[in-house]
């Protein structure tokens, strides 16, 4: 009797923990301005190099012949300080060849040439093809040919003279960048499913590092997959749902190792709080953002 109760009690536990994770998330997603929060693992990026740019402020933008999910109006409120409003017009209203704007949910959208830049960063849900698109101060637009990525974090020089543009070859420099990336996305990762570990009153030293072992076994397998696609030409659409599964694989794997390994102070196994941890854990990862995660993409 008095173990069923500790049972039902742990039970009761696992569901309040799991309802007060996913308060204190959406609670945290409502408080910001942000619409998409990323998952703990790094992100596609293009970098743009300019090279012969214009005289002058100039702005700097990705077109495609898909759209991306922002839309016009919020674009339009969150540059409105930052970006005159006849170029914002003037990139909207721009198509050419079926290639329109790109609206990137997350990050920049637009970037200027501000304090003589010269390399611009674009990051998140990038196209995989794509066009650079520069409007100088008289707006006028000017295009680069069509390129398709090949890596994961594409850096590519576009040269408007000669009106070319090329992708820097994946390198030993740029696995050591990617990894060095990773490293902190893991570190993000550890901090946020640690906390949630707590709060199931989960910490015992060899929970850690069953906890510290199937993170380090799913980063791989996640960074395996995002690297083995980076380099494929395949859609925008392809790709989400190739790292849609592998996230959905991370979740189920964490949970049943979760629920064989893991055991409650009093040394009994919990499997039931093992798989409410393990998904309430892998759920608050992919939509909270935190500090780490933003120096990451600062910095790496």
């Amino acid at each position: 009797m008095e173990r069923s109760r500790t049972i039902g009690k742990t039970k009761v536990q696992s569901i309040a923990c799991f309802a007060l994770a996913v308060f204190f998330t959406l609670f945290y997603l409502g408080s910001t301005t942000s619409r998409v929060r990323a998952d703990m693992g790094p992100k596609p990026s293009i970098t743009v190099n300019i090279q012969n740019p214009p005289s002058g402020t100039y702005y700097v933008a990705l077109l495609s012949k898909k759209q991306g999910v922002m839309n016009l109006e919020d674009l339009y409120r969150e540059k409105r300080e930052t970006c005159p409003e006849d170029v914002l017009e003037t990139l909207a209203a721009y198509n050419e060849d079926g290639f329109s704007l790109y609206l990137d949910p997350v990050g920049e959208n637009i970037l200027s040439s501000a304090e003589n830049r010269s390399s611009f960063r674009f990051w998140y849900m990038v196209p995989t093809t794509f066009k650079v698109a520069i409007v100088t101060e008289d707006l006028q637009v000017i295009t680069s040919p069509v390129i398709t990525k090949t890596t994961y974090n594409s850096v590519c020089t576009y040269d408007i003279s000669a009106n070319t543009i090329t992708e820097k070859p994946f390198t030993a420099e740029s696995l050591q960048r990617y990894f060095y990336a990773a490293g902190w996305c893991l570190l993000a990762t550890l901090v946020v499913e640690f906390i949630v570990m707590l709060c199931f009153r989960l910490m015992k030293i060899k929970n850690f590092l069953h906890f510290l072992l199937i993170n380090l076994i799913t980063q791989i397998l996640l960074n395996s997959v995002l690297l083995g696609t980076g380099g494929l030409r395949v859609s925008d659409e392809l790709q989400f749902i190739i790292w849609a599964i592998t996230e959905i694989l991370i979740i189920v794997i964490e949970a049943l190792y979760y629920k064989s390994k893991l055991k409650n102070k009093e040394g009994d196994p919990c499997p039931t709080r093992g798989i409410a941890f393990g998904i309430t854990a892998n759920i608050v990862s992919l939509l909270c953002e935190t500090p780490f995660l933003l120096l990451m993409f600062i910095y790496a």
